[in-house]
């Protein structure tokens, strides 16, 4: 994955899930099967998740412009969500597709 990719995760604040999992922090693997990051893309998006995840683990949406890092669809985490990977576009916190 892209060093900008790379470089967004790691500065991203812990999860605010430390009532139950103290020691949270996002993966530095994305999850590709909802993610669509482009660096030539005026937008892309890559979908990270907590180490050790489950099915219900929070995700984060972290939202690149032509490879520089904007930041978070949203302040707080959200349920696990998907691309289309082709014609993808954010709006209102929901991923819709054209």
């Amino acid at each position: 994955m892209a060093t900008a990719v790379q470089t967004a995760i790691s500065q991203m604040p812990p999860p605010q899930i430390a009532a139950t999992i103290p020691d949270a922090r996002w993966s530095p693997q994305i999850w590709s099967p909802g993610s669509n990051y482009d660096p030539c893309a005026d937008l892309s998006t890559v979908l990270i998740t907590i180490e050790r995840a489950t099915g219900s683990s929070p995700m984060q949406a972290l939202m690149f412009h032509r490879g520089v890092f904007l930041g978070t669809r949203t302040a707080g985490m959200s349920a696990p969500r998907a691309l289309d990977p082709l014609q993808a576009c954010v709006t209102s916190g929901r991923v819709t597709t054209s």
